[in-house]
């Protein structure tokens, strides 16, 4: 892809899904356990983690800082969800400071891995943006370069199950 500023860039997006019925459970499942270190790491079996990177080799410095923005949004079904209202993913460090994004600088990397302690039907989407500042950091006006969907469905059941659009 030939990018907006100087260069080349180039994403690669990479989804995991962990199956619940693994016995041992991978690392990619661990950082949950820094989130909610009172609950049984089998909790989040089954939830998918997100990991989105950006390489722009020819670019240095402001021309190689990126932002990622995540819009979500969650209903009870799928049929409920094409009528709830999309918001700004929530990071809790970030919850004070007026900035869309999730994810931000040097090349930055994108990271989410949505989980529910509890496991009643929900429909959960995603899109995230990949975006930068056109100006060098002067301004406040971003704009997209790339952007992608992508969640999970949970069943009557409890059962998890990826979607990618």
């Amino acid at each position: 892809m030939t990018g907006w500023r100087s260069g080349e860039y180039s994403v690669s997006l990479s989804l995991f899904h962990e199956k619940k019925s693994r016995a041992k459970p991978r690392a990619n499942i661990s950082h949950h356990l820094f989130l909610f270190p009172n609950h049984p790491l089998s909790t989040f079996h089954g939830f998918p983690t997100c990991t989105a990177k950006i390489q722009a080799s020819s670019d240095v410095g402001y021309a190689a800082t990126y932002g990622w923005i995540q819009m979500v949004r969650e209903a009870p079904t799928a049929a409920a969800a094409a009528h709830a209202k999309w918001a700004m993913d929530p990071v809790p460090i970030l919850a004070d400071l007026n900035t869309p994004f999730a994810w931000f600088g040097s090349e930055a990397q994108l990271f989410d891995a949505p989980s529910r302690t509890e496991r009643g039907e929900l429909d959960w989407n995603c899109w995230s943006f990949l975006a930068y500042i056109e100006d060098s950091l002067l301004s406040r006006a971003v704009r997209p370069i790339r952007a992608f969907e992508w969640g999970f469905r949970i069943a009557e059941g409890g059962e998890v199950s990826i979607k990618v659009a």
